[in-house]
């Protein structure tokens, strides 16, 4: 099979799920209200996940494109932060910060 096909028969897949998925989160939405009754958690995750099915969706439009590994970067800065008051200058910190892609933790 050529890279081509390949990518043609990847395309069709993504597309068959994105439709089963644009039928789906709604209905899974409405069928949790009326599954829930009594049940406020239930209510209002399935109230959320109604309200957010658009964005939901979105993700997938964009070949599930994500910030998380940028949230989690960010994150590991601040945590730098707050450790840094024992570096003398300021270089030191943005050294620390330039190398923080080689390492796997903060």
């Amino acid at each position: 099979m050529s890279l081509l096909n390949c990518k043609k028969k990847q395309q069709q897949y993504f597309q068959i799920n994105m439709l089963i998925l644009a039928t789906w989160l709604p209905l899974m939405a409405l069928l949790l209200i009326r599954l829930s009754i009594g049940i406020e958690m239930l209510k209002k995750f399935a109230t959320t996940m109604e309200n957010h099915s658009e964005g939901i969706l979105a993700y997938f439009d964009f070949d599930c494109l994500s910030t998380g590994p940028l949230e989690g970067t960010s994150n590991k800065i601040k945590t730098m932060q707050r450790k840094a008051y024992y570096l003398r200058d300021r270089e030191s910190f943005k050294l620390k910060i330039m190398a923080l892609h080689e390492t796997k933790y903060a």
